[in-house]
């Protein structure tokens, strides 16, 4: 026997209350437990662990990779990474496209640069740059969403007249994280752009590229 019993009114409540999207990666949300991502089926390519921390590593069906960092029996950092075919560049999260959402389309979309974990948020190799650019989520608490574009290194010190900082880099990979993992990361002295706000997860799913995105971070 059923002793809850709802109110005409609450029922009516819950029925036309609108279910807000979970913000995910993957298919994977923060907080979610291991077997719970395992029940997706994804092909697990890596995994390893210690003090009590644990990751695992799988390759989505279209050959792109995704990372989750499990502590205290639930996620806490979810990344996905572009294997780098163009012609598998869909993303996991709404509209956004490998190699093809720039920055520039970021900024816009989400009303600013965000932030950055240090002062200095650029990282590179032999070959190309990368920025992080993260936004706290209003859905959800200690939550933040990071985005890493790349551009290929220019040949010489002097950019072409047409070079544009927005245009050339391009998404490369999505990272979903509790904000206190991040700061563990790296660290917690932020710079945020002057016109910062947290976004809602909504404002992310919304994202695309524009048309004319350069494509210059495509790896060969």
């Amino acid at each position: 026997m059923n002793f809850l019993r709802l109110s005409p009114l609450l029922l009516l409540l819950t029925s036309i209350s609108p279910i807000l999207a979970q913000p995910s990666v993957g298919g994977v949300s923060l907080g979610d437990s291991l077997e719970a991502v395992l029940a997706l089926g994804y092909h697990q390519v890596e995994q390893q662990g210690e003090d009590g921390v644990e990751i695992r590593k799988f390759e989505l069906p279209n050959g792109n990779e995704l990372s989750v960092t499990f502590a205290r029996g639930g996620a806490i950092w979810i990344e996905e990474d572009w294997a780098g075919n163009p012609e598998e560049s869909t993303s996991s999260v709404g509209k956004l496209q490998f190699g093809s959402t720039s920055l520039g389309d970021i900024r816009e979309g989400l009303g600013s640069n965000g932030f950055a974990f240090n002062k200095e948020p650029f990282i590179q190799d032999e070959s190309s740059v990368a920025t992080f650019n993260s936004y706290e989520l209003t859905d959800q608490p200690d939550s933040v969403i990071s985005f890493v574009t790349r551009a290929r290194k220019l040949d010489d010190t002097d950019p072409p007249p047409d070079f544009s900082v927005e245009k050339a880099f391009l998404l490369n990979a999505l990272i979903l994280a509790r904000t206190s993992f991040a700061e563990l990361m790296w660290g917690n002295d932020k710079v945020f752009a002057t016109d910062y706000e947290a976004i809602p997860w909504s404002t992310v799913e919304k994202l695309a590229a524009e048309p004319e995105a350069d494509t210059l971070n495509a790896r060969e």
